[in-house]
C-alpha cells in the first residue's frame, strides 16, 4: 500500500504555492534526516557524531537536478546540512561546528537517478515523484510518436523506461525508502 510509505508535502485541500516548495522539501528532508541519523547515535549516549559508522550512507535521489530552479545538491542540500547542524549542536553534541557539517557532508549526498545505477544508501529519500516527473512526459515524445509505425507502441516503450527507472531510484534503499510528493499531483 503505497500510503504506508509515501510523504506528501501537501494535500488536496492545501496545495502549496510553488515559491514555498524548497521551503517544504527543506522541512521535510530535515525531518527525514534527524530521524535516520538518530538511529544510528540513539544507541550511543556519547552525542558525538563519531558514533555514526563510517560506511553509513544516506542519499538523496531526485529525477531533475533542480527544485523550482533551485539547485538540490548546491541549495537544497547545504540548507538542510546547516539546520542538521545547528541542530545537533543544540542539543548537545561535542564537536565543533564543522567536525559535525563535515561528517554530515560525507554522510548525506545527492544524486540524480541517471546518475545513481548501481549505488546504495542505508537510506534512499525519492524527491519530486510527482506525475510530472515521474513519468515524465517530455514534449518530442508526441513529436516522434508520429515516426513511429504504431504510435501507441513507442508510448508504451516510453512508460515503460520511464518504471525501469523508477525501478531504479527504489531499489537503492538498503533499508529505509522515503518517497516524497506531492498529493495533489500523485504519479
Amino acid at each position: 500500500n503505497s500510503q504506508d510509505f509515501n510523504i506528501y508535502i501537501d494535500s488536496d485541500k492545501n496545495k502549496y504555492d510553488d515559491g514555498f516548495k524548497l521551503q517544504h522539501y527543506h522541512k521535510i528532508l530535515f525531518d527525514l534526516l534527524k530521524f535516520e541519523i538518530n538511529k544510528y547515535t540513539f544507541e550511543h549516549s556519547n552525542k558525538s557524531i563519531y558514533d555514526i559508522p563510517k560506511g553509513a550512507k544516506l542519499l538523496i535521489l531526485s529525477r531533475n537536478k533542480k527544485i523550482n530552479g533551485e539547485s538540490i545538491e548546491f541549495t537544497l542540500l547545504p540548507i538542510v546540512l546547516n539546520s542538521l547542524t545547528k541542530y545537533f549542536l543544540s542539543v548537545g553534541y561535542k564537536e565543533d561546528r564543522q567536525e559535525i557539517i563535515t561528517r554530515l557532508s560525507q554522510l548525506v549526498c545527492y544524486s540524480s537517478i541517471h546518475a545513481i545505477k548501481g549505488g546504495e544508501a542505508d537510506a534512499v529519500f525519492l524527491l519530486e515523484a510527482n506525475s510530472n516527473n515521474m513519468p515524465m512526459r517530455h514534449p518530442d515524445r508526441e513529436l516522434s510518436a508520429i515516426f513511429c509505425d504504431d504510435p501507441r507502441a513507442a508510448d508504451a516503450e516510453a512508460d515503460a523506461e520511464e518504471r525501469r527507472l523508477y525501478y531504479v531510484a527504489v531499489t537503492r534503499a538498503k533499508e529505509s525508502l522515503y518517497v516524497v510528493t506531492s498529493e495533489s499531483e500523485k504519479s
